[in-house]
C-alpha cells in the first residue's frame, strides 16, 4: 500500500462570502496605519476568514458538494480521506499513484481548487509526479539549497555531536504516572533559564495523593540564540535569575520596552527563586552530555525536593520574592 498526501492551496480563500453576510465580518482598520492617532474605517471580509470556528465546517461542506458532482473513481477516495485543507490518498502500487494524483487534481480543479505539495512514502511514486506538484520538502534537493559542502570546523562539531549520542538511548513513558480521580491534587512547575547560547524551559507535573508527590517532566523545549485534560489546582513557575525579582519589585522602569511589557504580564503572579543547580531548565539552555541527560534525575522528575509532600522541603524563600499584589483563585508562582 502506497500512501500519498496532499494540500489544498489556500482553501479558505477560494470561498466568497456572499454580499448578505459580509456586514457580520465587518473589521476597524486605521485609515493611516502608520499613524497611532488616524481615523479608523470598517471594512469586511470578501472571501471566508480562516479564524471563524465555522470555516473548517463551511470548507467541508463546499468540498462535498462539488465531489457529489463528480463520477470519478478516485471521488469515493477523497470523500473519505478529507481532513479540512488536506487530501490523504492511497494506491496499491507506484504505477497507480500518478494516475490518482492526476486525477485528483482535476476534480478540485473543477471547482477552483488547486491541489499541491503531493508528497508519498514511496520514492519511486515521488518520481514520476511533476516537480511543482511535489513537496517543499521534496523541491530542496532539486533546487540544490544543501549541496554546499560544511566546513571543516563545523564538520567536525557534527561528528563530535553524532559521537555524544552513539549509543546513546533515552526511554520516557508515556503513561505519566496513575493516580485516584477525586484523590489527588495535581500542580504544574515550569522553570525557565537563559545562558549565552540559548533559552530552556522545562514543565513538571506535580500529582500530590493523601500518601505521597510525584513529579514527572511534560513538557521541555530549548531554543538557540539567534533563531491535560486535568483539572489544577495550582500553577508554579520557577527562575534562577534574581533580576528578573529584582525588576519585578522594584517601581523603576527599565529602559528596554520590550522587558517592561513582559514584567507587567508577569507582575500578576508570584515570582519565587529557585538555585541555579536544582533548576532543570539549566540544563535545557546551556546543554547537557547524552549519557549525563539519560541518567539526570533533575531532567526528567525535577528537583529532589519537588517530589516530596510537604511544600516546607522547597526552597527557603529569597528576599528577592516577588508577591503579587492581587491573589488570583488559582496561585501562580514565577521563577527566572
Amino acid at each position: 500500500m502506497i500512501a500519498i498526501s496532499a494540500d489544498i492551496q489556500a482553501a479558505f480563500l477560494q470561498l466568497k462570502v456572499a454580499k448578505e453576510h459580509r456586514d457580520v465580518t465587518r473589521f476597524l482598520w486605521p485609515i493611516d496605519p502608520y499613524d497611532l492617532e488616524s481615523p479608523v474605517k470598517a471594512l469586511r471580509f470578501v472571501r471566508l476568514t480562516f479564524g471563524l470556528n465555522c470555516s473548517p465546517f463551511i470548507l467541508a461542506a463546499t468540498l462535498l458538494e462539488h465531489l457529489a458532482k463528480s463520477k470519478s473513481y478516485v471521488k469515493t477516495l477523497i470523500e473519505e480521506n478529507l481532513y479540512v485543507d488536506n487530501v490523504i490518498l492511497s494506491a496499491d502500487n507506484w504505477e497507480e499513484t500518478l494516475p490518482i494524483c492526476r486525477e485528483a487534481k482535476r476534480i478540485f480543479e473543477s471547482g477552483g481548487f488547486k491541489l499541491h505539495e503531493f508528497a508519498s512514502n514511496h520514492i519511486a511514486a515521488m518520481k514520476k509526479l511533476p516537480p511543482d506538484d511535489k513537496d517543499t520538502e521534496e523541491k530542496i534537493p532539486r533546487e540544490k539549497m544543501w549541496d554546499k559542502p560544511i566546513t571543516v570546523e563545523k564538520a567536525k562539531q557534527w561528528q563530535k555531536i553524532c559521537k555524544n549520542w552513539n549509543g546513546a538511548n533515552l526511554s520516557i513513558p508515556r503513561r505519566v504516572f496513575s493516580f485516584e480521580r477525586g484523590k489527588t491534587k495535581f500542580e504544574l512547575h515550569a522553570f525557565a533559564d537563559a545562558s549565552n547560547i540559548g533559552l530552556g524551559i522545562t514543565i513538571y507535573l506535580r500529582a500530590i495523593s493523601e500518601s505521597e508527590a510525584k513529579t514527572s517532566l511534560i513538557f521541555a523545549r530549548s531554543k538557540i540564540k539567534a533563531e491535560l485534560a486535568l483539572p489544577l489546582d495550582k500553577i508554579q513557575l520557577w527562575t534562577d535569575s534574581e533580576n528578573l525579582l529584582k525588576w519585578l519589585g522594584g517601581n523603576e522602569k527599565q529602559k528596554d520596552c520590550f522587558i517592561n511589557r513582559r514584567l507587567e504580564i508577569i507582575s500578576d503572579w508570584n515570582v519565587n527563586y529557585v538555585p541555579t543547580k536544582e533548576n532543570p531548565a539549566d540544563i535545557a539552555s546551556r546543554g547537557m552530555k547524552a549519557e549525563e541527560l539519560i541518567n539526570s534525575e533533575l531532567w526528567l522528575n525535577g528537583p529532589p525536593w519537588l517530589n516530596t509532600k510537604l511544600e516546607e522541603n522547597w526552597p527557603s524563600s529569597s528576599p528577592y520574592n516577588y508577591i503579587a499584589g492581587e491573589k488570583k483563585e488559582k496561585e501562580q508562582i514565577f521563577h527566572s
